[in-house]
């Protein structure tokens, strides 16, 4: 490519397991552990094998890079966590990212090198905190005194990791599709007509649009 061009192509992405846990249980049962206040009972999480597929010279370069955009990614999202809890419960590559790898070579010089992209999505983000939701909210009803106080508890880091947990980046629900409706000569969605002037054509619009296209599609509706 020369520069300022642009290049594209078609990807085809295939999960490596059929056995892949989306849901990540085994970290919302460690942050679970976290919020309750029982460190000490944290279990490591196992981290996947990296695709025997990518070059074993760009394997070094890519783990490095990876490792940096996910404590990076960490920190912003859950502050609270030390970098060493979050090293332990937190998994190298989230099973719902995919990651690029691109390497590159000047013609007629010695210049190359490889650049990674991390954490694209393909879906529409899930809610994975549900359950541990559920549960704190059972435990306020139903819980005694000491309980209600464990979760109820105002410090401000204590909190602040609530909040991170149960409402930040592993709650986040995307909604796949979204339909927009449009009338015309209608004002704040409401047309006024006079019927008594004889039949009247109304053309309605609508958009069906998802995160990767969109369409238009118009229909007619005749009244008298």
């Amino acid at each position: 490519m020369s520069p300022n061009q642009t290049y594209r192509d078609v990807v085809h992405v295939t999960p490596a397991s059929s056995e892949i846990d989306l849901r990540q249980q085994s970290l919302i049962d460690n942050l679970g552990r976290l919020v309750d206040n029982q460190p000490e009972s944290i279990i490591p999480a196992t981290h996947p094998d990296i695709a025997t597929s990518l070059d074993p010279s760009l394997l070094a370069p890519y783990i490095a890079s990876r490792a940096t955009y996910k404590m990076d990614a960490i920190s912003k999202d859950f502050p609270p966590i030390s970098t060493d809890v979050a090293r332990s419960i937190f998994p190298l590559v989230d099973p719902l990212d995919l990651d690029i790898v691109l390497t590159w070579k000047i013609r007629d010089t010695e210049r190359s090198g490889q650049i990674a992209s991390h954490g694209i999505r393909l879906g529409p983000e899930f809610s994975k905190v549900e359950n541990l939701r559920r549960k704190i909210e059972a435990a306020l009803l139903s819980g005694g005194k000491q309980t209600r106080t464990m979760y109820e508890e105002t410090g401000r880091l204590r909190k602040l990791l609530l909040d991170s947990v149960l409402d930040g980046a592993l709650a986040k629900e995307d909604d796949p599709l979204v339909v927009r409706g449009y009338l015309d000569n209608a004002n704040a969605g409401v047309a006024q007509f006079d019927l008594a002037q004889g039949y009247v054509l109304l053309c309605k619009s609508f958009e069906i649009h998802t995160d990767h296209q969109s369409c238009i599609g118009t229909h007619d509706s005749r009244g008298s």
